[in-house]
């Protein structure tokens, strides 16, 4: 309950700063300010100023307000007119320049942001940072591969380009790869000053709670943490205080002795004389002094010390240089408090979200309350994956049959095809236009392809596979048409597992098809254009309610549905599904078909149809996440992602 106090106290300072911004900037513009109000609920305090402005307080510091006098508020409410001098009129915020209304409106946050380098500044001016050196050890515990030229004792020094100067760089570098799945660069230093570098392979890095805690430990080796011999601070009333020692010189000898960690100078002072010479370093110079121990009882033990503590410690021009440097750094990431919110993961909030960081308050809402949809990504779904006994042949992993590609979309049925092969399927077959035969057996001879004129070309290839994927380069076109009339009126009785994309989705809205039913254990896998011609609403309209959108359509469809885009969703009669991973590098012509290709090929290889789909999502979104760290966002054509998904496969 203490942390949940906490953060009302610490959102109440937090929205009284922003809302102080917008006031003192309005002032200084000389925009009237009616109302300057902080908290919500009864308030408790009130006082008018010599300007005319109402100040007050409320109960709960949850909420506030600067209210400027405007032609909007008049213009609704024209009794605020009354009692206002001329001058108080004149200067409405419209009335300012479009630079200072800016100006006015970014006060809030940039006062925020001057609040946090500020606090950041006091914190750092008044503690000792203590100064690592991040050690690898290896032992038997140590899951690192032997292929990595690292030693123990070498000095961790890099992370991805970014110094390692104390724990707190070490872990939230660390934790800035969370979930990653591909390569970490490191930058090691070893015994003799050598500096290189090595990329250490990761899967879902960090993906457990449980790792975030202590997140050094979770690359594969241990890191021991070890003090350089920083002097951070002089106790007072001891000899050593009068010694000449300074805070932050480096300690390089001890009774000529070489120092190189802080736990040495404890092992050269334990059987030293009473007084012992230092050697520094200090702006560059080597300094010399001599200074007096002095003694304690350590257990009934007496026991030789100095008195310094291990760190280095910032002037206030330096503390203000981090403090803004880590508020820049900590703008990237979002603390949300209580529960996830699904306006971070969908839609425009995901681009106003950073690194989403839950703080639940001490409440535990997550355990106590069932969320309006499960959120999923690779690492949930991974689990699901079929595997491969060793006296496996290619009958037990499905027979899928692909049914796309009209003329001039060829591509399409092709790409499909092959990601259904290169996900598992046992055996795929394509049926396509004959134009596009020569095509397919040029690309993938693995897949076996045929051609069909007409419907009753169809009719034969029905009773072979165990999952069907039809649609992708389909349109209104008669070949189209009567090719997806003939499927679906087949498998109505047989009830054979089916995923219906791209123009397959707009030729069900037709006249034609309006009497079909399609049965609950098909896939279709619309994306928001597609979505909004089945509901016959637009795509803003679509987008403006993602979840609803889908519950529509599974309602009207009675089929699994698969709403593609930012934040896909998955869902059935019974349950819904967001897949969390995945990102614009995705959003290119092609990747649609893909996916198609994925959920059909783990239908035909035993997974339900929604555990299909939910592993499909996650496998294809995790599959373009690896391109984006591989090569970046921009850029990836369709097929690419094949090569990324049998890796994740495998």
């Amino acid at each position: 309950m203490i942390y949940f106090f906490s953060a009302i106290v610490l959102l109440g300072v937090l929205i009284t700063i922003h809302e102080f911004g917008h006031f003192i900037v309005a002032r200084y513009f000389g925009v009237y300010v009616q109302r300057f109000s902080i908290g919500m609920g009864p308030v408790f305090y009130k006082k008018n100023d010599k300007q005319g402005t109402e100040f007050a307080l409320s109960a709960l510091p949850l909420g506030g307000y600067v209210a400027m006098l405007s032609d909007r508020a008049i213009a609704e409410d024209e009794s605020i007119l009354d009692g206002l001098s001329k001058e108080q009129l004149a200067n409405t915020f419209e009335s300012k320049p479009k630079w200072q209304r800016a100006l006015i409106m970014l006060a809030g946050p940039i006062a925020n942001f001057l609040l946090a380098i500020l606090v950041f500044a006091i914190i750092y001016s008044n503690s000792v940072e203590r100064q690592f050196d991040a050690t690898v050890v290896l032992n038997e515990t140590s899951k690192i591969e032997n292929q990595y030229t690292f030693e123990g004792g070498d000095v961790l020094e890099f992370i991805e380009g970014k110094k390692i100067n104390n724990l707190q760089d070490l872990r939230l570098e660390l934790l800035s790869h969370s979930g990653k799945s591909g390569f970490i660069n490191l930058g090691f230093k070893d015994n003799l000053g050598n500096r290189f570098e090595e990329a250490i392979e990761v899967n879902n890095f960090l993906s457990d709670e449980s790792e975030q805690i202590n997140p050094e430990n979770a690359l594969g080796f241990s890191i021991d943490l070890k003090l350089r011999p920083y002097i951070g601070q002089i106790a007072d009333g001891l000899p050593v205080a009068s010694s000449g020692l300074q805070v932050n010189d480096l300690i390089l000898s001890v009774e000529s002795q070489p120092i190189k960690y802080f736990d040495d100078i404890r092992e050269v002072i334990a059987s030293s004389r009473s007084v012992i010479q230092i050697e520094v370093l200090r702006d560059s110079q080597r300094l010399y002094f001599d200074v007096e121990l002095s003694k304690r009882l350590v257990e009934g033990v007496e026991q030789n010390y100095i008195g310094i503590v291990p760190g280095t410690r910032l002037n206030i021009i330096e503390s203000i240089v981090k403090g803004a440097k880590e508020t820049f750094n900590m703008s990237y990431k979002t603390i949300t408090f209580i529960a996830y919110k699904l306006g971070q993961r969908i839609n425009k909030g995901k681009n106003f979200s950073g690194k989403l960081i839950l703080k639940d308050l001490g409440l535990g809402m997550t355990k106590k309350v069932t969320p309006l949809i499960k959120e999923f990504s690779f690492k949930d779904i991974k689990g699901s994956i079929p595997k491969r006994k060793n006296n496996a042949h290619k009958g037990d992993h499905g027979k899928l049959l692909v049914i796309a590609g009209d003329e001039g979309f060829g591509g399409a049925g092709i790409m499909s095809a092959e990601s259904g092969l290169k996900t598992g399927a046992g055996l795929v077959r394509l049926l396509t236009r004959k134009l596009h035969i020569s095509a397919s057996l040029a690309r993938n001879p693995e897949i076996m392809v045929s051609g069909a004129d007409n419907a009753q070309d169809l009719e034969e290839n029905l009773s072979w596979p165990n999952a069907i994927v039809a649609g992708p380069g389909m349109f209104e076109n008669f070949w189209s048409e009567q090719i997806l009339y003939k499927l679906l009126v087949t498998i109505a009785d047989k009830k054979i597992p089916t995923l219906l994309d791209a123009g397959a989705l707009r030729l069900i809205t037709n006249k034609a098809f309006s009497k079909m039913k399609l049965h609950d254990q098909m896939v279709l896998t619309p994306h928001p254009g597609e979505a909004a011609d089945m509901l016959k609403v637009s795509t803003q309209e679509i987008q403006k309610d993602r979840i609803e959108s889908a519950k529509k359509l599974q309602k009207k469809y009675n089929c699994i549905i698969v709403l593609k885009g930012q934040g896909t969703i998955i869902c059935n009669k019974k349950e819904m599904y967001l897949c969390a991973s995945g990102g614009p590098e995705l959003a290119v012509a092609g990747t649609g078909d893909i996916l198609s290709g994925v959920i059909g090929s783990l239908i035909a290889q035993g997974l339900a149809p929604i555990d299909a789909a939910i592993a499909g999502v996650g496998l294809h979104a995790q599959a373009g996440e690896n391109f984006a760290t591989d090569v970046g966002r921009i850029g990836l054509a369709a097929s690419e992602l094949i090569p990324q998904i049998r890796k994740l496969l495998n």
